[in-house]
């Protein structure tokens, strides 16, 4: 009886990474639509422990600061010579 409760999990668990790694944008979709539908998968996974290190790391955002910026800068310039 466990296995089949076990199964059960992973299929959802898939179910849920592979929303994740699909989710996209459809066509004349308002901001506030695809918002909504991505916070109710982030909410999703959040719930049900699925929300992993990995995927929460991917979502902070890059760094702004003026030595970050300006060695992106100097890095541009050494592959365009």
């Amino acid at each position: 009886m466990m296995k089949g409760f076990d199964i059960g999990i992973q299929e959802k668990k898939a179910k849920l990474f592979n929303g994740w790694e699909r989710f996209t944008s459809n066509e004349g979709e308002s901001i506030e639509s695809y918002y909504n539908r991505f916070l109710k998968l982030m909410n999703d996974l959040t719930r049900n422990k699925h929300f992993l290190e990995k995927i929460a790391s991917n979502l902070k955002p890059k760094r702004t600061d003026a030595a970050y910026l300006q060695t992106q800068l100097l890095i541009a310039q050494k592959e365009e010579a």
